[in-house]
């Protein structure tokens, strides 16, 4: 050790000190550790370990490559193969860190964003005048209309959205998403459809609740045909003409690289399935 040895003896005092015991022998010529001196040593070398284990673990992170990402997803893109693409390769490059999907409306997961209990989600309709989140682009989805199966087979065949003009339709709450819902209602108008005043649903959910119960017809995404329910037909019809798009979401201000390496990885599924499209239909 390159300390002097008044300065050694005065360090080894202080510890002796703190520990309110003695941790070293002092020998004619030099010293021995005591049974608590020993044992001192032993927890400090465990500790020193585990220190560069935390530091070792803390660059990781900083890297990108340990931690938990949350990631929130409206219900019926839960099963959305960018997403599934996405968490299957990050999961296999960075095995060490653990992602959880939470199905949650759109509404909600804006919320969650902001207050820092999610990192990222797959959202719909997200307002672009507000700067507090981002959004990349995945890919695209379109409104139809949910029909009780019972009316599908009195009606047959429905390729348009006035042969339902008879129908009773169950609309979205208006303050949710104020420009969708006046989307529909002008749909509707066009068709010459009053919507029912009551029940109103609070989200996609509810209103194929309803379709299914039998009270009316419904507008919703026509992804949701993947989640449709026994007793309700969703079908893509002329006088809908909403196109939306759906994107993956973060705070702004989140610099998190495990996030941002995530997201990337959804952005370039995303990108690769609309480049094989493109080269499908172009050789058909």
């Amino acid at each position: 050790m390159n300390i002097a040895q008044p300065a050694l003896s005065r360090q080894m005092a202080a510890i002796e000190d703190e520990m309110g015991t003695l941790l070293f022998e002092r020998l004619p010529r030099g010293v021995a550790l005591t049974r608590a001196g020993s044992e001192l040593v032993r927890h400090s070398a465990r500790i020193l370990d585990e220190l560069g284990d935390v530091k070792a673990h803390v660059v990781a992170a900083a890297e990108g490559r340990r931690g938990t990402l949350r990631i929130g997803v409206i219900p019926n893109q839960s099963a959305n193969p960018h997403l599934i693409d996405a968490v299957k390769a990050f999961t296999k490059d960075v095995p060490d860190v653990t992602i959880v999907v939470t199905p949650m409306s759109s509404a909600r997961q804006e919320i969650a964003l902001k207050d820092g209990t999610l990192d990222a989600g797959l959202i719909v309709w997200r307002s672009p005048l507000d700067a507090g989140l981002t959004g990349r682009f995945v890919q695209r989805d379109h409104m139809a209309v949910a029909i009780p199966q019972a009316i599908s087979r009195n009606l047959g065949p429905v390729r348009t959205l006035e042969q339902l003009a008879g129908q009773n339709f169950v609309i979205y709450e208006r303050d949710r998403f104020p420009a969708l819902q006046d989307s529909i209602s002008m749909a509707l108008k066009r068709a010459g459809i009053r919507p029912l005043k009551t029940p109103m649903a609070a989200d996609f959910q509810a209103l194929i609740g309803y379709v299914v119960t039998g009270i009316g017809c419904a507008i919703v995404p026509y992804s949701y045909q993947e989640l449709c329910p026994p007793g309700v037909s969703i079908y893509d019809i002329q006088g809908i003409d909403m196109v939306y798009n759906i994107e993956i979401a973060y705070r702004t201000r989140n610099n998190d690289p495990t996030m941002h390496r995530f997201i990337d990885a959804v952005v370039s599924s995303s990108r690769q399935g609309r480049q094989e499209s493109e080269t499908g239909t172009a050789s058909s």
